[in-house]
């Protein structure tokens, strides 16, 4: 009798332990039919869009590009933007990393975060495409009223920023074709954020000369 129940007591581990091999766990992105520009994540079962791909322009983090909702790949915002003439860029008296300029009310606030030596800098680089990260950096401000309660805030999308002699805030400069959207810029973190539909400013050259003599 016992003997009996040993060898059923062996059948039946070999039974759960062959069951056991033999199962297979279900991929969760087997039953999701994603688009061709998304992509499914086996751990969630969901679909998110590829890199340069969106569904909305939220999906687009570069600032200055918008979803073409016909492809799906967020692209440059196009449309008219106001040029402006910027004079009188000097140094800014409380802060020792920034330029200023004027365009009849606006400010034009040129930044150096990092060393700026003699040479070109791309404004729409890796580097340069976001006011939270930005080593060089050229925002517009635009007065809401006479007080600067309230304004808007312009960043870079398009140009080039170089360094002719010395270095920075103490150098000769120029920016060349210069594009500037709307953006917001979260408080704490500095992410600059695409206003849709935002205002668009144009600086086509402008330069300085902050090297003392």
């Amino acid at each position: 009798m016992k003997k009996l129940f040993s060898v059923l007591i062996i059948f039946f581990v070999l039974g759960f332990v062959g069951c056991e091999d033999g199962s297979t766990t279900k991929n969760k992105c087997d039953d999701v039919n994603c688009n061709e520009w998304e992509s499914c994540v086996e751990a969630t079962g969901t679909c998110v869009v590829n890199a340069g791909k969106c569904n909305t322009n939220t999906d687009c983090t570069i600032v200055g590009q918008t979803c073409n909702t016909t492809n799906h790949t967020c692209e440059a915002q196009t449309g008219d933007c106001i040029g402006l003439s910027v004079e009188d860029i000097e140094a800014d008296v409380e802060y020792p990393n920034v330029l200023v300029g004027y365009a009849g009310d606006l400010e034009i606030s040129i930044e150096f975060y990092e060393e700026t030596l003699i040479g070109s800098y791309d404004l729409t680089s890796s580097l340069n495409n976001n006011y939270e990260y930005c080593e060089q950096c050229v925002l517009v401000y635009e007065p809401l009223d006479e007080n600067w309660n309230n304004f808007k805030v312009y960043f870079q999308t398009a140009g080039t920023l170089e360094i002719i002699a010395g270095e920075g805030t103490s150098g000769e400069g120029v920016l060349t074709t210069i594009t500037l959207r709307e953006v917001t810029i979260e408080d704490e973190v500095f992410t600059s954020t695409l206003v849709p539909n935002g205002g668009c400013y144009e600086i086509q050259t402008a330069t300085w000369n902050t090297i003392e003599q």
